[in-house]
């Protein structure tokens, strides 16, 4: 099968991504490349900002490419990821590492990152971020800046006040399985499943202790 390539407009968006890259020098002795594992909600984006300065990391954002491709009425797909390991390659040849803020609970996708990471001679670690999912679903509420227009509009598909919300709260349903299982005692609750990854940390964004954890994940990574 013929690899598949970056659309005009995509390319556009990956130039002006790479260019507004910046990148700190790593305090790592090698390349690290820290892949988040965790819901829409659950604090990836929070850790990766406390993590990134501990470790010398740039974070890659894939909301982010996936938002400018939308705005030019491009598809995403392996768009986003092909953008999103460009970005990294120039990130860690330039003497970076890199935090990929993005969920990494699909196999393929993890099996594609631990290739394209050993091409560039750098570590892949995974980092699982998780929280109560009540927890999670008020954070995206909180966050959407028109909150009467959410509730207002969500009937209407031609509203765009509520979207970010309601794309972000069904990302949570839709992918919930892959994360947790459901424990029927006791009234019933979603646990954690038990995942084919090797994590280097585990870190629970419910709890105060959350930023003494990555603090504990950065020390960790500088021995690497």
């Amino acid at each position: 099968m013929a690899e598949e390539s970056l659309s005009k407009t995509a390319l556009e968006v990956q130039e002006s991504f790479i260019n507004s890259l910046k990148i700190d020098k790593r305090k790592t002795a090698q390349p690290v490349v820290v892949a988040l594992v965790g819901l829409v909600g659950s604090g990836k984006s929070s850790v990766a900002q406390k993590l990134a300065p501990l470790i010398g990391a740039t974070i890659i954002q894939g909301d982010q490419i996936r938002v400018e491709l939308r705005k030019r009425g491009e598809s995403y797909g392996f768009q986003v990821r092909a953008i999103t390991e460009a970005g990294g390659r120039f990130v860690v040849k330039n003497g970076g590492n890199v935090i990929i803020d993005s969920d990494h609970i699909d196999f393929n996708k993890r099996e594609n990152i631990q290739e394209k990471v050993e091409q560039v001679g750098a570590r892949l670690v995974f980092i699982r971020i998780h929280s109560d999912i009540d927890l999670a679903i008020g954070r995206i509420i909180n966050n959407n800046k028109k909150l009467g227009e959410f509730f207002e509009g969500a009937s209407s598909k031609e509203s765009s006040n509520y979207k970010p919300a309601v794309i972000k709260i069904k990302e949570i349903w839709r992918r919930t399985p892959y994360h947790y299982e459901w424990n029927a005692e006791k009234g019933g609750a979603w646990i954690l499943k038990k995942l084919p990854i090797e994590f280097v940390a585990d870190v629970d964004t419910s709890t105060p202790e959350w930023e003494k954890a990555v603090e504990d994940l950065g020390r960790t990574l500088l021995d690497f």
